[in-house]
């Protein structure tokens, strides 16, 4: 009797697990080159999300909003990286002003201020990779030779791009997430 229901919290518990990730998947819709539905962006409380960001928890945060062409741009390319490393991407919508805040925004320019010069952040797209170990990265816009509001990225900017990603993700040090 105790195995069964020692089995039966099991799969409960896997069942609440599994339903929290799909409930938390961030609302991409309106990213329209983002061509896979099922993604690894995952939103919820901002504030959670700064704050676990502060904390150096590992992971990989995403700053960005659908109209803006250079996040366009950077997601599908940040999808393609993340699904392949079994990572999930915390995605925060700065256009919604009913949550993102000028003291949150404050409050990630006073943290993006730490990283060097052209890391720093100063508007979007704007990506923190944090490592297991609180080592930290952070990527803005897709390539400094590309303006998004003049053409899309080409095949070979593209690849470029995830290849930064990806080494940026290695260089923090940040294992595959459940």
């Amino acid at each position: 009797m105790k195995k069964q229901i020692l089995a039966f919290f099991l799969v409960f518990t896997l069942l609440l697990t599994g339903c929290a990730n799909s409930s938390n998947k961030a609302d991409l819709s309106d990213y329209d080159l983002l061509t896979v539905t099922d993604h690894n962006f995952i939103t919820g409380n901002y504030e959670d999300i700064m704050t676990s960001l502060l904390a150096k928890e590992p992971g990989i945060y995403f700053f960005g909003y659908a109209t803006c062409a250079w996040c366009r741009e950077l997601v599908p390319e940040l999808q393609e990286v993340v699904s392949e490393a079994n990572l999930y991407v915390n995605y925060v919508d700065v256009s919604d002003r009913n949550n993102w805040t000028l003291a949150l925004n404050n409050e990630l320019t006073e943290f993006g201020s730490q990283f060097e010069e052209g890391a720093q952040y100063e508007g979007v797209p704007y990506v923190i990779f944090v490592g297991d170990d609180g080592t930290l990265a952070a990527h803005v816009g897709t390539l400094p030779t590309h303006n998004a509001q003049q053409r899309l990225m080409t095949d070979t900017e593209r690849a470029y791009l995830q290849r930064v990603l990806r080494e940026t993700i290695e260089s923090v040090g940040l294992s595959a997430q459940e």
